[in-house]
């Protein structure tokens, strides 16, 4: 028969695996949650380059040679 001291040492030793293991799950949903706040404002950066992109597109037409309107639709497609 295991003496009680061994069962109170294991349960002791799950415990504190059990206490680590929470730490690092809560540590991962913080850097998760981080995570998508960074990719939402990266998705609304890229949202803003693109509206100004396209104004400029629209607007190069006009005034900006042909190479340089061709590379702004160039870029353009690439962010789509």
């Amino acid at each position: 028969m295991t003496d009680p001291f061994s069962i109170t040492t294991g349960v002791f030793g799950i415990l504190s695996t059990l206490a680590s293991l929470s730490i690092r799950i809560n540590e991962f949903r913080h850097d998760f949650a981080e995570s998508v706040r960074e990719i939402d404002r990266l998705t609304k950066e890229v949202g803003d380059l693109t509206g100004v992109l396209q104004q400029l597109q629209a607007r190069a037409s006009l005034r900006l040679p042909n190479n340089l309107s061709q590379n702004l639709g160039a870029v353009l497609q690439d962010l789509n």
